[in-house]
């Protein structure tokens, strides 16, 4: 279990310092069945297929999001270094796999308020398919209600790993490969007071957003063995994140984790959820074909912050 503590900062826009996560490897203390790690994928199950739900409307006027993305990078630094791989993974293996039938992207993202307590994650999810994909986001707080950004099976795929359906955009950009990327969105996501509700329809209060993530390495990539036809592979980092709100600015510095995989869609493959002395924030999502899988950020005064992914 390899454990990592950030901090979660509030605020209205005033400039971000976080400090590093500090990364403790200790005994794996979860309790019952067999958790699966962020990293564990296999081959997708056909079930249902469900409506979707939280796909993006109209509030008021059409967002364009190439008049207000972020023109500069911002918070913690990312050294340029040179990319040394101990194993097959090559630098053009950050981008897409044109002969690969699907590929994801994952990054999750979490920490603590250093004065309240108060936890806080974020994550976003990519899966191409061909030229149709599925795209998640969400931002989970204490006591504050679920956001979800979910937009399934959709269409409008541009250069790389930037998206435009209708009423959203969204971009997932390598900025070194294996040490930083660059991730952002303008959408409108569902306040959910109930998170399991997008393993439904997704009805909740219209929520505008606008996500702007950087993530960074702390260490290099392991791949991941996903049986034969499909590669990918997983890294541990750091996220500094800006999420704005109608209510204001949230920010977001802290541990982070990503997974990526061709040749099948990331699932994670057990059921289990750990055992913690204090509640977690639960981010649950759908799939196109209506598979149901939950995600649980959580801390305690032993283990920091972190994701949690089960199906």
């Amino acid at each position: 279990l390899v454990l990592l503590r950030g901090v979660l900062r509030g605020g209205t826009g005033a400039e971000r310092g976080g400090a590093a996560a500090d990364l403790e490897v200790v005994d794996d203390v979860t309790l019952g069945a067999i958790r699966d790690h962020l990293g564990d994928a296999d081959v997708d199950r056909v079930g249902q297929r469900v409506e979707p739900g939280a796909r993006a409307h109209p509030l008021g006027q059409r967002i364009d999001p190439f008049e207000t993305q972020v023109a500069n990078h911002r918070g913690l630094v990312c050294p340029i270094v040179q990319v040394i791989t101990s194993n097959s993974l090559q630098p053009s293996d950050e981008g897409r796999h044109p002969g690969s039938p699907v590929e994801a992207w994952w990054w999750w993202g979490s920490g603590t308020d250093p004065h309240t307590g108060d936890i806080a994650g974020v994550y976003v999810g990519f899966e191409l398919r061909g030229a149709r994909f599925d795209y998640w986001a969400g931002l989970v707080r204490e006591g504050e209600p679920y956001l979800y950004i979910e937009e399934l099976d959709g269409t409008g795929l541009r250069q790389g790993l930037e998206i435009k359906p209708p009423e959203m955009w969204a971009g997932h950009e390598c900025d070194v490969p294996f040490r930083q990327w660059s991730l952002g969105n303008e959408a409108h996501g569902v306040l959910l007071d109930d998170p399991t509700e997008a393993w439904r329809r997704a009805h909740g209060t219209l929520a505008p957003c606008t996500f702007d993530i950087e993530w960074y390495a702390a260490g290099d990539a392991e791949p991941i063995d996903l049986g034969a036809g499909a590669h990918g592979y997983r890294q541990l980092g750091e996220v500094d994140a800006r999420i704005e709100l109608l209510e204001g600015l949230v920010e977001l510095t802290g541990p982070a984790e990503r997974v990526h995989v061709w040749g099948v869609p990331y699932l994670p493959t057990s059921f289990a959820m750990p055992a913690d002395p204090r509640p977690g924030l639960r981010a649950p999502y759908r799939r196109h074909d209506g598979t149901a899988v939950d995600q649980v950020v959580t801390t305690s005064p032993t283990l920091g912050t972190r994701w949690w992914v089960s199906r």
